[in-house]
């Protein structure tokens, strides 16, 4: 499972057979280890857009940034997480 299919089963997954909320758990834990090891900055950007909800915009006004950087970093930090969960996923798989 990839990062984006997580995030989407978050939000869109009503009924989970026992199995399945099992695997979920064990997904969830093992993406908050990898959000765990990003840098602080990083960290808050990720939490404020996809958490809070914020858009890119607001973020930047908050954190005193650009759109185009806070969008840059966002874009980054999701590009290291599907990278890091994905290697971790194959070493676990393999």
């Amino acid at each position: 499972m990839n990062v984006d299919d997580l995030y989407e089963q978050i939000y869109y997954d009503e009924e989970l057979s026992p199995e399945r909320l099992m695997e979920r758990s064990e997904d969830y834990l093992n993406l908050y280890a990898l959000v765990d090891k990003l840098p602080a900055a990083q960290q808050r950007v990720l939490r404020l857009r996809l958490v809070h909800g914020l858009r890119c915009s607001e973020i930047a006004k908050q954190l005193g940034k650009t759109e185009g950087a806070i969008r840059t970093q966002f874009a980054r930090t999701l590009n290291v997480l599907r990278l890091a969960y994905g290697q971790k996923e194959g070493r676990d798989n393999g």
